[in-house]
């Protein structure tokens, strides 16, 4: 543990000395604020288009608008996280007043967090719906999604604001960023490993989406409305597709950062001896964008994917709706 700690140590007075104004920190810093500029309207849209629009109100659809909370809040509050981190008066700023560095980071922990812990939510729900539709609407009303989102949200900031109150290794003059300012045993057991075990259980969900509904597409149409259930066998194919859309980008966001922190945390310390190179520190930091776009990716492909939204983010727009712009 103290071949590690040091390790840590020399890569924070590395990056402090030589990095603090480089290239690849305004690289970062540029495509933060890009995708902040476009994914807070976007989020705000989706936001608005379910309060003004009744026909979106569902369980269903509050654990989306849940999702876009959350990821409008990761869209806002990571602009802060670059401005601590890839700015000279941010870095400084963070490094001398401790908790503008703890606020900053805990709450883009807790908004990352709740934009991975919502999708599992949200895959579970459709799970649901697929493999029970004559008892989704008994077993999921939408009390039970408020309060399950209530808990959810509290858990998160119990464990998100546990930094706060002492569990930290801040010190003056090193970088804001988790790998330095949180123990190790709390960013490992308390955000890195869960977020694997999400990780692991979003696929695991989505693929058993995928086979109820291939193993129901394999199944003949014939009965007394052989017309409805076609359609039942479409709808449930193309939600497949937006299934696979949304997971496929949440993993291609989320895989290369949790990965590479794995590998870095996990590490046996006799490989870093000398500490961490600097393509490896400015791989991990690179790796932190995706994280981030893939809020601002969401209001998006629920427009693609989903005809209500679809009209409904018009609506708001006060754009034409017609037939060929609903259609699914």
């Amino acid at each position: 543990m103290e071949t590690t700690e040091s390790s840590f140590l020399l890569s924070t007075e590395h990056l402090e000395s030589d990095d603090a104004s480089s290239e690849w920190k305004t690289w970062v810093f540029s495509m933060i604020l890009l995708n902040t500029a476009l994914g807070t309207p976007t989020n705000l849209l989706l936001l608005i288009s379910y309060v003004k629009n009744p026909e979106l109100q569902n369980p269903s659809n509050l654990l989306l608008l849940n999702q876009g909370i959350a990821d409008l809040l990761s869209c806002v509050m990571s602009t802060q996280y670059a401005f601590i981190n890839y700015t000279d008066i941010g870095f400084h700023l963070a490094s001398v007043y401790k908790y503008f560095c703890l606020t900053g980071l805990c709450s883009t922990t807790l908004t990352l967090w709740a934009s991975l812990f919502n999708l599992l939510c949200i895959s579970i729900d459709r799970l649901m719906n697929i493999q029970f539709p004559f008892h989704y609407a008994r077993l999921v009303t939408e009390n039970r999604i408020k309060w399950g989102i209530a808990v959810l949200w509290m858990v998160m900031l119990v464990i998100h604001g546990i930094p706060m109150f002492g569990v930290n290794t801040w010190r003056p003059h090193i970088q804001c960023s988790a790998a330095y300012v949180l123990p190790q045993f709390y960013f490992i057991n308390l955000f890195l490993l869960p977020s694997l075990l999400v990780l692991i259980s979003v696929g695991l969900v989505n693929l058993a989406i995928c086979g109820i509904v291939i193993s129901k597409r394999r199944v003949a149409p014939g009965g007394a409305e052989p017309q409805q259930q076609q359609q039942q066998q479409k709808s449930q194919y193309k939600l497949t597709k937006m299934i696979l859309v949304v997971v496929g980008i949440f993993y291609a966001c989320w895989f290369p950062y949790t990965t590479i922190t794995a590998l870095v945390l996990l590490k046996r310390s006799s490989w870093f001896a000398s500490g961490f190179s600097q393509w490896m520190l400015c791989l991990i930091e690179v790796c932190k964008v995706p994280l981030v776009v893939n809020g601002s990716l969401n209001p998006l492909i629920y427009v693609w994917k989903n005809r209500q939204f679809r009209r409904a983010f018009r609506k708001t727009l006060r754009l034409p709706v017609n037939e060929s712009t609903t259609a699914a």
